[in-house]
């Protein structure tokens, strides 16, 4: 039994195969399989997994191309009816339990994106709309509302042969601190959701030891191992014209796309914009060195224009960049929106031009690179800023002076 993975239709699963007790069991299954992959037009790539004792299954799978992406454990968790009477759980400070729907999806789309290895993240091709298609809509996650983002989630995934549920659960690599009563209150809203008593199943990696010993702190039981095997073909994909809706928003976002041409060198200074801290960077006059700075503490737009422009006094920038955080489809967040709106009104007020980057992953891999994991100081703040100075200067684009941007419109941009 196969089934699609993805409403493109690019990526296949191997879901349920049997196995023949003949001796020839091996080569029954193998014809099998080249009969399902030639059925499905269209398919890039071909995920399956077998268990790590199924010596037959995996020598099957390679000789049909497959390769091991990842080795998994399997845990089964059910929450001990001692629970009940236990204090409950504190939630994290300053993170909402939201619920999965169409309107939270996204986050949760980015959350698994930033999880999910490189490898394995391509060939599932997987967009928000697959995400709530597989989970049912059913899905809970921990939201920063400061950054519009999902830093830790659950989410259904299928009903487990064995009964109970096959849930995923994510936590993003820059809140790894989560993994404990977070997490737990997650897995115990998911039961109760998905139905008291019955148990949970979740794959962890087996190289995650930290998520290892709190599965088995929490009483969880090992169910074996297994190998998540991958079987792409390379297929070169005709360019679709964009939708009429797209082609207006790259119209719109056409200056602050990355040219991957550097920039003239200039002093500059680039801003992470968010709900309570803007994290600051700078660079010399010649591009050579960035540097962060102290964070700002958000105030009035007042306040915040002159700290600002002491700065810029200070180190002679000649040049702004904002870190714009676009969603999978490259359209303006909520977030993005508001970082638009600031960023346009700071060049105004202070007369220099502006350059946009996408920064929905700069957070993260500046948590990774300084190990600045659920950083509330502003450092993380300003270590993304420095990220995003960094991609600016091999990238590009140039500054465009603010007369041609705010306003409402944008350069040779009719206002709709």
């Amino acid at each position: 039994m196969c089934r699609r993975l993805n409403r493109s239709g690019s990526c296949w699963q191997m879901q349920h195969l049997r196995l023949a007790p003949a001796a020839a069991r091996q080569e029954l299954a193998a014809t099998l399989l080249r009969a399902a992959i030639q059925r499905a037009k269209g398919a890039a790539s071909w995920i399956a997994a077998a268990s790590t004792l199924d010596d037959t299954r995996l020598a099957m799978l390679r000789e049909q191309g497959f390769q091991p992406l990842r080795t998994d454990r399997l845990w089964c968790w059910q929450q001990p009816a001692s629970a009940s009477t236990a204090p409950p759980l504190p939630a994290p400070a300053d993170l909402q339990l939201t619920a999965l729907n169409r309107r939270s999806a996204p986050l949760l789309w980015h959350l698994e994106q930033a999880v999910c290895p490189a490898r394995l993240r391509h060939l599932l091709d997987r967009g928000v709309e697959d995400l709530l298609d597989q989970s049912h809509g059913r899905g809970w996650m921990w939201v920063d509302p400061n950054r519009e983002q999902a830093v830790a989630a659950v989410r259904w995934i299928g009903d487990h042969p064995g009964g109970g549920h096959d849930v995923e659960l994510s936590v993003h690599p820059a809140w790894s601190h989560l993994v404990g009563p977070a997490t737990e209150l997650l897995l115990q809203r998911a039961q109760s959701e998905l139905g008291a008593g019955e148990p949970l199943w979740l794959r962890c990696d087996l190289r995650d030891e930290a998520l290892q010993r709190w599965m088995a702190g929490l009483g969880a039981q090992e169910r074996g191992e297994r190998v998540l095997m991958a079987r792409s073909v390379w297929r070169r994909q005709g360019l679709q014209a964009p939708a009429r809706a797209a082609q207006r928003l790259e119209a719109i976002l056409g200056q602050w796309q990355p040219r991957r041409q550097p920039p003239q060198p200039r002093s500059t200074l680039a801003l992470d914009v968010g709900r309570r801290r803007i994290g600051l960077a700078g660079c010399d006059p010649l591009g050579l060195t960035v540097t962060p700075l102290p964070a700002l503490a958000r105030g009035r737009f007042a306040t915040d224009l002159e700290h600002l422009r002491a700065l810029v006094s200070q180190r002679r920038v000649s040049a702004l960049v904002v870190g714009l955080p676009l969603d999978e489809a490259g359209q303006p967040t909520a977030q993005a929106q508001h970082c638009q709106r600031y960023g346009d009104q700071l060049a105004r007020a202070l007369q220099l031009p502006l350059a946009w980057v996408n920064e929905h992953t700069s957070s993260w891999a500046a948590a990774e690179r300084h190990g600045l994991h659920g950083d509330r100081s502003g450092a993380l703040d300003s270590a993304a800023a420095a990220l995003l100075l960094e991609q600016w200067l091999q990238e590009g684009p140039e500054p465009v002076q603010p007369a041609t941007i705010g306003g409402g419109e944008m350069a040779g941009v009719a206002p709709s």
